[in-house]
């Protein structure tokens, strides 16, 4: 059986502007050789292990020595392959310290949308198409929100994984859209704090229909111009009938042509790739 090329991209060298945070800087990760990246499991989840010393599929080693004052971390990630329609959510899983942990700070760990609830909002982020993506992790926002003695700023990340719903096929055995590739491109330290819904994210297409709006404009300014005789009158009704054509067509065009825009600001990375393959 043929199984889908997601691919986890190890990124030596990223250049890009995170567009959802400020004060961010790369963290250095060392790859692991041969890791497979993504687990799925029942209810169409796949875990994507950006760093697990506890699972062997995980992509980093675990990093230490986060800059001082950072709160947030941000995933960088790039997607193509996906087809007119398909879509997915993404949340983040972590387990980590603040910089209170040698005065007994607490360990943060949330793998749930459940556990998000609990800081304030489910975590709502939408891949929805090709392109570059941002996904912020909010650890001090989180923290803060359910009121523990945590700290400042990160002193440890042990685990950092992310979980896409709806991409595991029912067998478990790999994602249900064979073409799909992701490339991990980066992740970076983050010194703002947000709160889970400063998170939200709706996808990459969703600016389209305001350029189909404006090609509804041109069918009014028509009518208008049938309005000359009373003959044509009768035949200006049919721009009318195209209209909800017209309307419509957003809805069937969010495909690549409209994302392929909106990505047009690429993430530039030298590295190695990973095929994930068949993992049980």
């Amino acid at each position: 059986m043929k199984y889908a090329k997601i691919t986890a991209y190890i990124a030596a060298a990223a250049v890009a502007v995170s567009s959802v945070a400020l004060n961010a800087s790369a963290v250095e990760l060392n790859k692991i050789d041969g890791a497979a990246g993504f687990t799925y499991e029942a209810g169409g989840k796949a875990w994507a292990h950006i760093w697990n010393p506890y699972n062997e599929a995980s992509l980093f080693d675990v990093p230490s020595d986060f800059a001082e004052g950072t709160t947030d971390l941000i995933v960088k990630f790039t997607v193509s392959g996906m087809t007119e329609g398909e879509s997915y959510t993404v949340f983040p899983g972590f387990q980590c310290h603040g910089d209170e942990v040698m005065n007994d700070g607490e360990e943060l760990s949330i793998w749930n949308q459940d556990d998000y609830k609990s800081a304030g909002s489910t975590y709502d982020y939408v891949v929805n198409g090709n392109g570059d993506y941002e996904l912020i992790v909010p650890m001090k926002g989180v923290a803060d929100a359910l009121d523990m003695y945590w700290g400042e700023s990160i002193y440890d990340v042990g685990i950092l994984e992310l979980c896409f719903e709806g991409m595991a096929n029912e067998e478990m055995t790999g994602p249900v859209n064979e073409s799909l590739v992701i490339e991990f491109t980066g992740v970076e330290e983050c010194s703002d704090i947000h709160s889970v819904a400063d998170c939200a994210f709706a996808g990459l297409a969703a600016d389209e229909p305001e350029t189909d709006a404006s090609d509804a404009d041109d069918t009014e300014t028509d009518t208008s111009a049938a309005d000359d005789t009373d003959t044509d009158t009768s035949a200006a009704d049919e721009p009318e009938t195209d209209a909800p054509a017209q309307t419509d067509k957003p809805s069937t065009d969010t495909g690549a042509e409209g994302i392929a825009v909106a990505a047009a600001v690429a993430v530039l990375a030298a590295g190695a790739a990973i095929v994930v393959k068949k993992h049980r």
